[in-house]
């Protein structure tokens, strides 16, 4: 998920077709979101188990953030005809906003989870609400409230149980599990994972209904005045049990903006930038057990790495199974970014050689978002400049999405399948695997200053865009 504003916690946060600045819809590529007359900042996608999808996003209003989720089929057509719900209500100020998450239940509904900050009081609260497929709140008209105080930009994964787990900070990092009923599953807020000054916390089930949460730690700076970071993770079980000592498993040192990725044995793989320590930077990765092993050694392996390389960014995992893991990144080449790849094998090694594969040149950054499919298949999404007629503005590009085998090849068409047209200001895509092998792609682009829009394509597994002939807009609210 990508947030567009504060402090960044992961990735993680919609399709557009622009020419020049009027907006319209392509056939089989790509629908809007919102056409609502404030800005469509940031958004998340989750699939609904039945080939579909929900899409939550922020909004501002006249005096206030909103927060709307809608439901579309696999056609992009907005399922619910009485317009998305707005689950943050009318008669609420919101001053601030923070990326909401959105989680499936596994009934055909969602769990939506946001932040509400009131900035004349200093107070703020993480809610939760669930949405059944037809589109009706079941946790009465404004949610629960799943945690309060100093708080920030929810987390949150399926408990398997038709609830969530939900970790948020950052002050102090706590997890909490919400059942299926909207009923907290543990006293006193949650659980404590007893660190605080987080960043970039990231959340992934373990398969038992419990969950790995991974961060950017501090402590080291906080202790020893040391201004570097390292990249921490602590494993919780469904009954509320911390079960990694010390504060958590320091998964690598010397790290920023990490990727954490679910293991098909309950585990996870995580991969990061290391951004001191050295003078030159370098993509590391780490996997960890259900148990807390650390299989790939105490700081992890390398898998990009180069003394003239000065800017690598966005590391990122995916695809993570017994043989092992698919790991992205962007770099620099030619003053120009590009995207690439590399298979991490079981034992930590990879045979694409240090440069990995190249997936895509000309990207826009920031803007790499991946994801997990089943069966080990991994989803990448970029953005792509293009080159529009003479005298055209020169920030236009296009979302692509590439789906990578279980043995980190590529497996649609070489480039990437695009999600839709060249559209100005097109941007920071998030990828979202559906239940059939094909991937839902949302996307941000701006008309104008401050003024964006949301977009959301569907491209299915054969690589082909979902056939649409319809525009969303003012249907979707």
């Amino acid at each position: 998920m990508w947030h567009l504003r504060r402090r960044v916690w992961l990735p993680m946060p919609v399709g557009l077709l622009l020419l020049g600045v009027a907006c319209c819809a392509t056939a089989g590529l790509a629908a809007q979101v919102s056409k609502g007359p404030g800005d469509q900042a940031i958004a998340v996608a989750v699939a609904d188990g039945h080939a579909g999808a929900f899409v939550a996003w922020c909004e501002t209003g006249v005096r206030q953030y909103d927060v709307y989720v809608q439901h579309y089929d696999a056609s992009i057509h907005a399922t619910w005809a009485t317009g998305a719900v707005h689950v943050t209500g009318a008669a609420r100020l919101i001053d601030t906003y923070d990326m909401p998450a959105l989680v499936a239940d596994g009934s055909g509904g969602a769990i939506v989870i946001w932040t509400e900050y009131n900035l004349r009081n200093r107070s703020g609260q993480i809610l939760a609400q669930r949405i059944t497929g037809e589109g009706h709140a079941l946790w009465g008209t404004r949610g629960i409230v799943v945690g309060e105080g100093t708080v920030c930009e929810p987390r949150a994964v399926t408990d398997m149980k038709g609830g969530a787990l939900i970790v948020w900070g950052p002050d102090d990092l706590h997890l909490q599990r919400i059942a299926a009923d909207g009923r907290a599953c543990w006293p006193n807020g949650g659980i404590r994972l007893g660190v605080g000054g987080v960043v970039q916390v990231s959340i992934v089930p373990d398969g038992k209904s419990g969950a790995i949460v991974g961060w950017v730690d501090g402590r080291r700076y906080a202790e020893l005045m040391i201004p570097d970071t390292d990249i921490y993770a602590q494993h919780v079980d469904a009954s509320g049990r911390v079960l990694w000592s010390g504060g958590g498993k320091q998964l690598g040192r010397h790290g920023t903006l990490p990727s954490l990725n679910a293991s098909d044995d309950g585990g996870a793989t995580a991969a990061w930038v290391r951004t001191s320590g050295r003078p030159e930077q370098a993509i590391f990765a780490q996997r960890i057990t259900f148990s807390g092993v650390l299989v790939w050694g105490d700081t992890g392996v390398v898998v990009r790495h180069s003394p003239s390389l000065w800017f690598l960014r966005e590391g990122a995992v995916a695809g993570g199974v017994a043989a092992g893991a698919s790991a992205f990144w962007m770099e620099v080449r030619s003053n120009a970014w590009q995207v690439h790849a590399q298979w991490i094998a079981k034992d930590g090694g990879h045979s694409d050689g240090d440069e990995g594969v190249l997936v895509s040149d000309g990207v826009v950054s920031p803007g790499l978002a991946v994801s997990n499919g089943r069966g080990g298949v991994a989803f990448a999404a970029w953005a792509h400049k293009e080159t529009m007629a003479p005298g055209a503005a020169l920030d236009y590009a296009r979302i692509f999405v590439q789906r990578f085998g279980a043995n980190g090849k590529t497996q649609w068409r070489q480039g990437g399948v695009p999600a839709g047209a060249p559209a100005r200001g097109a941007g920071r895509p998030i990828v979202v695997a559906d239940d059939g092998g094909g991937a839902f792609i949302l996307w941000y682009a701006g008309v104008t200053a401050g003024a964006r829009e949301i977009w959301l394509a569907h491209v299915l597994a054969d690589g082909t865009a979902a056939p649409t002939n319809i525009r969303l807009g003012e249907a979707s609210r």
